[in-house]
């Protein structure tokens, strides 16, 4: 007999993950177009960094706070329904932009909508299917990738080439509206038993900051800063690298960034071992990768060598964010502070890496070269490295094999 429950939840991880891929689209879609857009409204660096500052600055704040509405509401598909429909909205608005201050302006509010989006996703997936939260966490890495770095940069590079890049934001926007409007029909919102639904409603301030009694979540902080430093240094100057470095064509570029998302499919692959050998094991080998792109850059010189590191590692901060920044928090606090304990280790993240870091890079690049600054990028990616030892494993089986391991021996 075919389970019901069994069918909802493979609807449910299906939707979600398509939401969070056209939300990314939405938000990396704009790195695809800037080999356009910044001689067209001629920008510099430094005011591309910008662009992202304050998309990514907003994104992390409001993320803190409406994480906090969400965990303190106890409605979290409710919330994940308004903010990806506005997400859509303001991403589509950019077809209005036409000089330097609106496209700050309505790429702002893209990050204001899309702040919580990410941990209301893993929160729901978390509370409907806690046994594979590893493998739904690498599918959602996976449908990134299909979406933001593999159709995404072919897509957008071909529709400028038809359309200008203003109506290519309008285009690029209608999946993500279109799946919130599914999710809105076909998804439950989260039961929440009583007790813990009094407990959310009576939560202030000086309860949500004892997050910061949890070891990992402060960890998960640290290594969430450090790594979207790196990850949007990629992000956000890769392309330009290509183009502006390497001399490569802006076709060619998003044909090469096509290629680096289509490879995220195999690394996605190892997501589900989390579930079996846990958290950290693979974390520690995903950042002896994740440095790989970065060494190339500074040694390679834009040889073959240089563009296969870029191809086969440059998307593989994306898979493994998950990891840090929802299922460990996730499982190191108590159901009614995952949403926040999510949202401030995304903001950190990217309030830092995103925002700040990512418009020093550009203030960098602009003096020293778009070369210098993935340096930054490779020191950020070994310190990850070294703070994956700090962790303290959170996968549920595996904790409660070692405590019943450890009692046993305490008995003996």
């Amino acid at each position: 007999m075919k389970n019901p429950r069994r069918g909802y939840l493979v609807r449910m991880v299906i939707l979600l993950a398509l939401s969070i891929g056209f939300l990314y689209l939405d938000r990396l879609a704009i790195t695809y177009m800037m080999p356009v857009i910044v001689p067209d409204l001629q920008l510099n660096n430094f005011q591309v960094g910008q662009i992202n500052l304050a998309t990514t600055l907003l994104l992390a704040i409001s993320g803190i706070i409406f994480g906090m509405v969400a965990d303190k509401s106890g409605k979290r598909k409710f919330w994940l329904v308004v903010f990806a429909l506005a997400t859509s909205v303001f991403a589509g608005l950019c077809v209005f932009a036409n000089s330097f201050v609106t496209l700050l302006i309505l790429r702002a509010l893209v990050g204001i909508a899309e702040g919580p989006l990410l941990a209301l996703t893993y929160t729901l997936m978390g509370h409907e299917d806690p046994e594979h939260y590893g493998l739904n966490i690498g599918i959602i890495a996976m449908t990134i990738g299909i979406c933001a770095n593999i159709a995404g940069p072919l897509i957008v590079t071909q529709l400028i080439g038809v359309f200008d890049w203003q109506l290519t934001f309008l285009l690029s926007a209608i999946p993500s509206f279109i799946v919130a409007l599914l999710i809105m029909k076909f998804v439950k919102e989260i039961e929440v038993s009583p007790e813990e639904r009094e407990l959310s409603k009576s939560q202030n301030i000086g309860q949500f900051l004892q997050l910061f009694k949890y070891r990992n979540f402060v960890i998960c902080v640290i290594i969430g800063m450090l790594h979207m430093t790196a990850y949007w240094i990629v992000i956000v100057y890769g392309p330009l690298y290509l183009t502006n470095v390497i001399g490569m064509s802006v076709e060619k570029m998003g044909g090469i960034s096509a290629l680096a998302g289509l490879l995220v499919f195999p690394w996605t692959l190892i997501m589900p071992l989390t579930d079996k050998v846990g958290r950290k094991p693979v974390l520690f080998f995903a950042y002896v990768c994740c440095v790989l792109p970065f060494l190339g850059i500074m040694f390679g010189g834009g040889s073959k060598a240089t563009i296969v590191l870029y191809v086969v590692f440059a998307m593989l901060p994306a898979v493994f964010t998950p990891i840090w920044s929802g299922v460990i928090p996730a499982e190191s606090l108590p159901e009614r502070l995952q949403v926040s304990s999510s949202t401030i280790v995304i903001a950190a993240g990217d309030m830092v890496g995103g925002a700040i870091m990512s418009a020093v890079a550009g203030k960098i690049a602009d003096i020293y070269g778009l070369t210098s600054i993935f340096v930054i990028g490779a020191v950020c990616m070994v310190a990850c490295f070294l703070l994956v030892f700090a962790l303290k494993e959170s996968n549920p089986k595996l904790v409660a094999k070692n405590a019943a391991k450890a009692a046993a021996e305490g008995n003996s």
